[in-house]
């Protein structure tokens, strides 16, 4: 678990460092558990919000509707910003 909580840092500070001021971020993530030593790590909503409501303003995630079907279920669509 530690490893994904480093990783989970690295990916918010690597994001912000990224970002242009007003911009926003939108992707997929896994909303279930996979590895803990290797991606992918996979996550749940709940440690998204925890993790990205710290840096960001506004967080809207929900199913993502055109996963493929061995995916489906199990991810998301997050808009941060």
């Amino acid at each position: 678990m530690i490893l994904v909580f480093v990783f989970q840092v690295r990916l918010k500070k690597s994001i912000l460092t990224l970002l242009k001021p007003n911009g926003k971020l939108v992707g997929i993530l896994f909303d279930a558990p996979l590895n803990t030593e290797h991606p992918p790590f996979g996550g749940c909503k709940e440690e998204y919000i925890e993790l990205f409501s710290q840096v960001f303003e506004s967080v809207k995630m929900m199913p993502n509707e055109l996963s493929i079907p061995p995916r489906a279920g199990k991810e998301i669509w997050i808009e941060v910003k």
